[in-house]
């Protein structure tokens, strides 16, 4: 049976080795899931939803909290 606080410790360590935050990750994998949508839609569906770059993201973030 593995040892489950061994293994949480290396994904916290090995998460600090990321070359990118965490949210900017999550980001990118939402905004790959749009342009799929989009690369796979047909006609008469449902519009696919449109995500802006991360970096105009988080600039209209910055803007919203008053930064």
């Amino acid at each position: 049976m593995p040892n489950y606080a061994a293994i949480a410790l290396l994904a916290v360590c090995l998460s600090g080795c990321a070359d990118m935050p965490w949210e900017r990750s999550l980001y990118e994998g939402v905004r790959s899931s749009a342009d799929q949508c989009r690369a796979s839609a047909r006609p008469g569906n449902a519009p696919c939803p449109t995500v802006p770059d991360y970096s105009r993201y988080e600039k209209e973030r910055s803007r919203a909290k008053g930064d």
